[in-house]
């Protein structure tokens, strides 16, 4: 039996950074958050064969039945009505039935899981974005309607977020990927740089390696400036925890930028305090979306108070 406890250890051991930001949800969404969380979680560490993003030692059964396990229960617990909820995939049947969020991002989530199965390669930058999209665009997205958020553009915002996290990690393991059997970087930007696959475990080639990670942290940077753009959709309980997110998250790859072709002597990490530096200037950019919203709010109440007959005076006939 899950309860909350349990969830929220689960992204307190799972991601330090998701887990700081999530504690300024409300109590209500955040529960729920938790439970989304826990459901991706175990399904990513499931086709990795880890425990909350590390290793386990324990073989599984081949990834292709693990997935089609996931699949199975999944769909099976969202057509069904559950009363008693007593694992997470019955949890998470109720959180998709009580935001009524659409069950083709769910289904995008798990093709993204599918390509990691299928050892897919991506030959191009269009390739690696939709890999994004689905493992963490459409988490965003699920996101967005936990909080009671539907506005469209909201929507297009919160992929960009979940694509810009995404590339951050994927610029963040690339060494640690490809010891999985795994490689993300789009063929053609492997060819642009002269690097081979065999090459990116290699301390020769990690000018190479760092020049490839600029580039994605850069297309990342530029989704993460786009997400910003739907932040104003969103109420400010909401907005407050997903701004820290954000830029807490996007300082992984200023890390990596300032360590250089170092990045991947070990696994690069944000320290407590510049968590909380971010978080607090994610906080601070709530405000001044919250304060710019406030603003536009008067100017369009203004506007629709101007008196009638003074609307229909010609500014030429005024300034005569």
């Amino acid at each position: 039996m899950h309860n909350n406890d349990n969830f929220a250890d689960i992204i307190a051991k799972g991601s330090k950074s998701f887990s700081l930001a999530s504690k300024f949800f409300p109590k209500h969404l955040r529960n729920d958050i938790h439970i989304l969380y826990a459901w991706c979680r175990y399904c990513d560490d499931k086709i990795d064969n880890q425990i909350l993003g590390h290793s386990n030692s324990q073989k599984e059964i081949s990834t292709k039945e693990v997935l089609q396990n996931i699949y199975h229960r999944t769909f099976q617990n969202l057509d069904v009505s559950i009363t008693s909820p007593e694992n997470i995939f019955e949890h998470f049947s109720v959180l998709v039935g009580k935001y009524n969020i659409p069950h083709k991002y769910i289904r995008d989530f798990l093709m993204g899981m599918k390509s990691d199965v299928d050892g897919k390669s991506y030959h191009s930058t269009e390739d690696l974005i939709e890999y994004c999209y689905q493992v963490a665009g459409t988490v965003g997205v699920m996101i967005t309607h936990i909080v009671g958020c539907r506005n469209r553009e909201a929507l297009n915002y919160a992929i960009d977020l979940g694509i810009a996290m995404q590339l951050t990690n994927i610029v963040r393991d690339i060494v640690d990927d490809f010891q999985q059997g795994r490689l993300y970087i789009p063929g053609e930007i492997m060819d642009k740089h002269n690097l081979q696959p065999q090459d990116i475990l290699s301390p020769q080639h990690r000018k190479e390696l760092f020049s490839i990670g600029n580039e994605l942290l850069f297309l990342a940077d530029q989704y993460y400036q786009s997400s910003r753009k739907g932040m104003k959709f969103l109420h400010f309980n909401a907005r407050v925890p997903i701004a820290m997110g954000c830029e807490i998250y996007r300082e992984i790859g200023r890390e990596i930028y300032r360590r250089g072709d170092k990045s991947w002597n070990k696994r690069t990490k944000v320290s407590k305090l510049s968590k909380y530096l971010k978080a607090f200037k994610g906080l601070s950019l709530a405000i001044s979306i919250e304060y710019q919203n406030f603003k536009r709010s008067i100017a369009q109440k203004s506007y629709r108070e101007i008196p009638k007959e003074y609307e229909k005076v010609d500014l030429f006939e005024q300034a005569l």
